[in-house]
């Protein structure tokens, strides 16, 4: 991937697709011909404020999910939706919630660097709005 592309959104480079090395010769996902081509901004997990609504919910689904770039190119073979929002102040007040306690490793989103919350800024209640708007 070219070096130079910087983004203020949030994303790490876990499980994402990467140039095969001889260190690591099969990564998660393996870019063609040594180039990770993931448009204008770096190849990487980016995680969604779903504090906002019906509008990024269906923005989602019709256009990042089944648009052009998605489930309707032929490079994409699909989605891994198993993730979810984790909040220790909701586990608090009911542990029933599926996904309590948060040890994945951390509260916040699951399967993303355990320093996501800090590097962030989001605060337990933030966190937990956010884990409020995914669940709904």
């Amino acid at each position: 991937e070219n070096q130079s592309k910087c983004s203020v959104l949030y994303h790490d480079q876990e499980q994402t697709p990467q140039v095969p090395t001889q260190s690591n010769p099969h990564p998660d996902g393996s870019c063609t011909d040594g180039v990770c081509d993931c448009g204008s901004q770096p190849c990487g997990e980016y995680l969604w404020d779903h504090r906002n609504g019906t509008m990024l919910r269906d923005w989602l689904v019709k256009e990042f999910i089944l648009g052009s770039t998605g489930l309707s190119s032929p490079a994409v073979d699909g989605f891994f939706m198993d993730d979810y929002w984790c909040s220790n102040k909701l586990c608090a007040a009911d542990p029933s919630i599926p996904g309590c306690p948060c040890s994945d490793p951390v509260q916040g989103p699951t399967e993303v660097d355990k320093n996501n919350q800090i590097d962030m800024g989001l605060s337990d209640d933030a966190i937990q709005d956010i884990a409020l708007a995914w669940n709904s």
